[in-house]
């Protein structure tokens, strides 16, 4: 639980820029981008205002300053902390309880089913976090 908890600390803290950048780009109404360098859209319309992974983050740069990439970044670590521990500890007691049954936890198919378990024991704990999560980081600034 530990070790899945610093992990999921770290990667989480790691890859936060980049979950912005997509949550931005997805909660935009008008089209991401378009080709012909226009500020047309493909269908006529205007595009919106993040047109392309490092334009979005040079405008969250220049208009919120670097913490910007980082907005949601506490509530995605009350996320991704107790996700990866509860995934490494359900994982671990699976895995204890199939040996104890005397079945061999390796398999393929009590490694799907161990790996399954894991995932919906984690998601179920956590996912209230993982709303406030996405609603915060895709809120720009002012609020």
């Amino acid at each position: 639980a530990m070790a899945g908890a610093f992990a999921g600390g770290v990667s989480r803290v790691t890859v936060a820029p980049l979950d912005v950048i997509k949550i931005r780009m997805q909660v935009q109404v008008e089209p991401v981008g378009g080709r012909g360098g226009g500020k047309a859209g493909a269908a006529g319309g205007s595009l919106g205002k993040y047109r392309g992974v490092i334009q979005c983050a040079a405008t969250i740069v220049k208009e919120e300053g670097a913490r910007g990439l980082w907005s949601g970044t506490i509530p995605a670590l009350f996320l991704w902390i107790p996700y990866t521990a509860i995934q490494f500890a359900a994982l671990g007691e699976f895995r204890r309880q199939a040996e104890l049954a005397g079945v061999d936890p390796k398999s393929p198919p009590l490694a799907f089913a161990a790996g399954a378990f894991a995932g919906v024991a984690a998601t179920v704990c956590t996912y209230p976090f993982d709303v406030i999560r996405t609603v915060l980081a895709a809120q720009g600034n002012p609020r």
